[in-house]
């Protein structure tokens, strides 16, 4: 974005870019947040099978995020 408004000759052209810019990543930052709450909102709504379903695989990629994290960790420090 800086590269932008400094290649621009003219600090109308450069403010409205930096708008255009704004305006976009607040579009999509909702969107975004939009999609990561579906899976939340549905889970509420379709009951407990969804719900319990949701949370395990959840907590499954939890343990293997953090396990994978822990196994390099262990790998750098020669302890594994």
């Amino acid at each position: 974005m800086v590269l932008a408004v400094t290649a621009t000759q003219s600090i109308t052209l450069s403010f409205i870019y930096v708008i255009l810019f704004c305006i976009g990543a607040l579009v999509g930052m909702g969107l975004l947040t939009i999609v990561v709450a579906m899976p939340l909102s549905l889970a509420g709504t379709r009951g407990a099978v969804f719900g319990n379903l949701f949370s395990a695989i959840t907590a499954c990629l939890c343990l293997w995020t953090g396990g994978t994290i822990a196994v390099q960790c262990l790998a750098k420090l020669g302890a594994y």
